[in-house]
């Protein structure tokens, strides 16, 4: 999977860890942009422990963990594509990518998108997608230097809230 030692593949046994990992990422990330009621119907749905179970036994998904020391440092979510995008089919999406914020810019980022791209290829895929938020520019940078190009953009809700999301891909 990789010469990281810490890299793994998730179990159903870590589905509450990883729903919380999951949780906290995004409420550090995004927690501040919307009312409280709509971040706790999101948080409540894409995060529960039970759902994330679901997503670990499911063949069309892979979830990766990166532990350290310190704990959980980093995890991925990829497989089956579900983006608003034709010929879904031939696609590979990357659905996560999260870092804790004292393993960013430690290059552990590059190392989960080699993963993702080496799992795409491998699943014979046409190419890796992704959505993310039009305001995360720290993250566009990112995927644009993985040799991502915006191809389009959707809505993404997040309760009531509408955010605007770009599509991404890499031919791979």
């Amino acid at each position: 999977m990789s010469s990281d030692p810490g890299f793994r593949r998730a179990h159903i046994e870590d589905a509450a860890t990883l729903a919380s990992f999951w949780r906290d990422r995004y409420v550090d990330t995004f927690g501040t942009l919307y009312r409280k009621q709509d971040l706790e119907a999101f948080l409540a749905e894409s995060y529960d422990p039970a759902r994330i179970a679901s997503e670990i036994s499911d063949p069309g998904f892979v979830h990766v963990l990166v532990e350290g020391q310190e704990g959980l440092r980093a995890a991925l979510k990829g497989g089956r594509a579900t983006l608003p995008l034709d010929d879904i089919a031939a696609l590979w999406e990357l659905h996560r990518l999260y870092l804790t914020p004292a393993s960013k810019g430690t290059g552990l980022a590059d190392a989960l998108m080699d993963f993702a791209t080496e799992q795409a290829k491998t699943a014979q895929a046409s190419a890796l997608v992704l959505g993310v938020f039009s305001e995360n520019h720290r993250a566009l940078r990112f995927y644009a230097r993985h040799g991502f190009r915006k191809i389009g953009s959707y809505t993404f809700m997040v309760g009531q809230h509408r955010d605007h999301e770009y599509m991404m891909r890499k031919e791979i």
